[in-house]
Formats: C-alpha cells, sequence, structure tokens
C-alpha cells in the first residue's frame, strides 16, 4: 500500500507539471538532428545534481520518452533522424511525407510511440521484481560471469562484427581499471596523477563520449536538408491502428524484449521488428513505398524498448543501452543504488518508474500532434547556433558533478574518443558497458576465488554459474557463425546418399 501512496504522489501539481516540461523539451532535443537522445541525458545528469533524487528520475525518464519520439519527426519531415531509433521510421515515414501524407506519419508515429511507452511501463512493473527476487540468489561467481555475458552480448549485437565490439568492451575495462582498487586500495594506471586516483568520473567521460563526439561527427560529416513537404491533416481514425493491431502487438514485444538485452538498445529494436513485421505483413509488396505499418513497426518497438532496458538496469545493475547507463550513473549520482537490493532498498520506484512512463507516454501524445505543425520551423535551427550551446552545456555538466576542472578535460579527451572510435566504426555501447560491468567483473572475480581459496570449481559446478557460462558460449557461437555451420553440417551429415 505504501509502495502505491508514493506512486500516487507523483499526482501533484509541481510533478505533473515536471513531467510535462521535461517531456517537452525532449520532445524538442530529440527532433534536432544531431542532437542525441544520449547527449541530452548526459547534458542534464550534471545539470540534475542540485535537485532531489524524484525529481533527477522525472527528469531524466520524461527526457529519455520525449526525445526517442522527437526523431521521428525529424525523419518523417526532412528524412534526417534526429535519433538512431528514428533511422528505421524514415524509410517509410519520408515517403508518406513527400506524397502528402505527412500529418498522417506523424500521427501514426505519435500515437504508436505512446502506446508502446506504456506497454514498457507495464512489463516493467509485472517483470522487475521478479528479476530482482530471482537475482538475489546469486553468490559473487554469478556476478562475475553476469557482467562477462552483458559485455559479450553487447559486443555480439552492437557494430558490424563482434571483435569490434569485443574490443570497445575491453577498452571500457582498460578505462574502469584506473584508479584505487575496491578490494586491497592499490592505485592501479594512475602513474603518480592524484587526479587518477579516483578513476575517471563516469558522468564526463559519458557526456564526451556521446555529447561531445556527436557534435565532431556533425561538423565532420556536413550536409544539406531537404524541404519538409506541406504537413496535412494529422488526426487518424482508430480504425486505422486496429488495421495494423498484430504489427503494434509483435513491435510490442520485440522492443521489450531487446530492450532488455544489455547495451542494444531501441535502435536495434526498431530495426529488428520494421523487418520482422515486412516478412509477416500481407502487405510487403507496400513496404518502401510509405506503408503506415512500417512506421508503426518501428515507432512501437524502439519506444516499447525503453520500459525493457530499465529491466537489467534496476534489477541487476546492467543498463540496456547507452541511455540507461547515463540514468545509471545519474541515479548513483543521487545516492541511488541500482541492483538485485535495489527492490528491498527502495521499492517504491518499482511503481513510481512506470508511472512515470505511462505520464510521460500521455504527454508525448498530446504534444507530439500539437507540435506536428510548428516542427518544421524548430528544424531550422542552423548548426553554426545549436553546437556551441552544446558544448556550453556539455562543459557545464562536467564541471558541475564534482566542480573539477580536471573532469572538463576528461570529458574533451573522451569525445575525442568517441568520435575516433565512431570513425573506425568501434560501437561505443560494449565501451559503456565495460566501464560499468568491469570493475564488477574485477571484484567479484577477486572475491569469489578468495572465498573458494583459489579453486574455480565452483565456477562450472554451480547451477546458475553453469547457465550463465551456457548462455555466454551460445552468443559466442552465433555471433561468430560457428552455430550456424555446426547445424549445416549436421543436416548435411543426416541427409541421404544418393
Amino acid at each position: 500500500m505504501d509502495v502505491w501512496a508514493h506512486a500516487s504522489s507523483l499526482f501533484t501539481p509541481y510533478y505533473v507539471g515536471l513531467m510535462a516540461v521535461a517531456t517537452l523539451g525532449g520532445i524538442l532535443v530529440g527532433l534536432l538532428p544531431g542532437i542525441t537522445v544520449t547527449m541530452s541525458v548526459g547534458l542534464l545528469v550534471g545539470l540534475t545534481f542540485g535537485m532531489p533524487a524524484l525529481d533527477a528520475l522525472i527528469v531524466l525518464t520524461c527526457v529519455f520518452v520525449g526525445g526517442l519520439y522527437g526523431g521521428s519527426q525529424s525523419a518523417i519531415l526532412i528524412n534526417v533522424p534526429g535519433s538512431p531509433a528514428a533511422a528505421a521510421t524514415a524509410l517509410e515515414g519520408h515517403v508518406m511525407c513527400k506524397t502528402g501524407r505527412a500529418g498522417q506519419a506523424i500521427g501514426f508515429s505519435t500515437i504508436s510511440s505512446a502506446l508502446g511507452t506504456i506497454f514498457g511501463a507495464l512489463v516493467l512493473f509485472a517483470v522487475a521484481p521478479l528479476v530482482a527476487e530471482f537475482a538475489l540468489k546469486f553468490s559473487a561467481w554469478e556476478y562475475f560471469l553476469l557482467a562477462v555475458v552483458g559485455m559479450a552480448i553487447s559486443a555480439a549485437l552492437c557494430g558490424r562484427s563482434m571483435a569490434l565490439g569485443l574490443m570497445g568492451a575491453f577498452l571500457g575495462v582498460l578505462v574502469a581499471l584506473v584508479g584505487m582498487d575496491s578490494v586491497w586500495g592499490y592505485q592501479r594506471f594512475t602513474y603518480g596523477y592524484t587526479d587518477l586516483a579516483a578513476g575517471f568520473a563516469f558522468i564526463p567521460a559519458m557526456i564526451g563520449l556521446f555529447g561531445l563526439a556527436e557534435v565532431l561527427h556533425a561538423l565532420s560529416h556536413r550536409g544539406g536538408k531537404p524541404l519538409a513537404e506541406k504537413v496535412g491533416r494529422v488526426a487518424t481514425r482508430f480504425g486505422e491502428y486496429w488495421r495494423y493491431r498484430m504489427a503494434i502487438l509483435r513491435a510490442n514485444v520485440i522492443g521489450v524484449v531487446i530492450g532488455a538485452l544489455p547495451g542494444v538498445g531501441a535502435d536495434i529494436a526498431a530495426w529488428v521488428s520494421y523487418g520482422s513485421n515486412k516478412q509477416l505483413s500481407r502487405e510487403k509488396d507496400q513496404y518502401g513505398k510509405g506503408t503506415p505499418e512500417g512506421v508503426v513497426s518501428a515507432e512501437t518497438a524502439n519506444n516499447a524498448a525503453i520500459g525493457g532496458t530499465y529491466i537489467p538496469m534496476l534489477t541487476l545493475g546492467i543498463p540496456g543501452d547507452a541511455v540507461t547507463a547515463v540514468i545509471l550513473g545519474g541515479m548513483v549520482l543521487h545516492g541511488l543504488r541500482p541492483g538485485p537490493m535495489f527492490f528491498l532498498e527502495s521499492p517504491q520506484y518499482f511503481t513510481i518508474i512506470p508511472t512515470i512512463m505511462v505520464m510521460a507516454a500521455i504527454f508525448l501524445a498530446i504534444f507530439g500532434l500539437m507540435m506536428a505543425r510548428v516542427t518544421p520551423r524548430v528544424l531550422g535551427v542552423p548548426a553554426w547556433v545549436l553546437f556551441p550551446v552544446v558544448v556550453l552545456l556539455a562543459i557545464v555538466g562536467a564541471f558541475a558533478v564534482n566542480n573539477r576542472i580536471f573532469d572538463v578535460w576528461v570529458m574533451f579527451a573522451f569525445g575525442l574518443l568517441g568520435w575516433g572510435m565512431r570513425a573506425l566504426s568501434i560501437p561505443t555501447p560494449p565501451l559503456v558497458l565495460g566501464m560499468i560491468l568491469g570493475p564488477m567483473a574485477d571484484a567479484e572475480f577477486r572475491r569469489a576465488l578468495s572465498a573458494s581459496h583459489g579453486s574455480l570449481e565452483p565456477l562450472y559446478t554451480r547451477p546458475l554459474s553453469l547457465a550463465l557460462i551456457l548462455v555466454l558460449v551460445v552468443t559466442v557461437a552465433a555471433s561468430t557463425g560457428l552455430l550456424g555451420r555446426l547445424f549445416r553440417t549436421r543436416r548435411q551429415g543426416r541427409a541421404p546418399a544418393e
């Protein structure tokens, strides 16, 4: 009852207004090309330092929801996705725009995003406590393997190859090991610099990795924007959505499941949902010609993935994507500790966070439909005005965390690192997971060895550890093609001889 009382306390004028403003702000920054959701959330983490924990969580979550949707409007109107998750939306949405159906495309994307967010929030509410209760059975061995599996899954699903993903994860682990050893208290890789004794601050690193790196990438890839077409009618009838009910259902399930995979995120969910619904659709020939089903498939899945990304973050301390990695750092900054004990220490957040998501979805639908006719004006903001403001906010956000100039230099260094990784096609989500999970893998493995007196036997004799090892093996085999080759070999061996 007390848990529900905390959720109902959100329905006050102050909190409702805060959720409305944060969602609107997220939509505005999301629709601006070059300003990704990860960048905007990363900048806000430092700026919310002086807020109460609940206020900061409301702001970050609502900006996440609004920003992920906002990218669809620029994708539809000018064929420039405001976020990577909206790239699949542009395939059908911009074709609809060029054929005079921009308003219809915006209507479908808006309602689909709202429905996906609500579905993800309901799954988060239902599943997260069960996962947290199960995670309490983990020992140090399981935590070590969980960290390794999380990095392996992220490396397998992000980027062009698992090798590049593992390179990013390994780099993240190396960065995370700089500073004070959490077990014995020794300094590692500091080379006598006292500023490195506490390691690299996570929030300034994330601001640089996603904020400054995005600015550098955008400046190095200049391109013109096609003019948006006339918006036209925005409102759509209920029957039009009901026509695509199966696509919406599949997209919701795909979005939540993929969102719950460590380090994958909404952009992968959108593409998988788009491809799956295209294969199962009765209107396959309409894909590529501006079918609303393609918009519905992509937008429902990428917003449903939001609830999925929060499940491993809240219950296991493993972020579902880059945005929740930044939010995880913000929660720790405000004294919250996501992980298996989070359900016991702060059970109220398992109803508060889904409630915030549902409210953000409602405001998303209201503001999204209202803004459709003014969006082209917002998209006209020139880059030479926008990017200096972003860099200034990045500097302020990096400095505000610890009031250290050193953190500003860390932000610039990671900005250059992120830019270079993007140029080399090395994915950044595995690096982020490496920074988060590396210390956990290091500390838990050493604690496990200490408890077993140096024996590795519990690693493969405990049922949960053995299950995680099996997941790791299957992940590596599937991503490297070994699994497919094995099945082909077995089928050929069973084929009757001619």
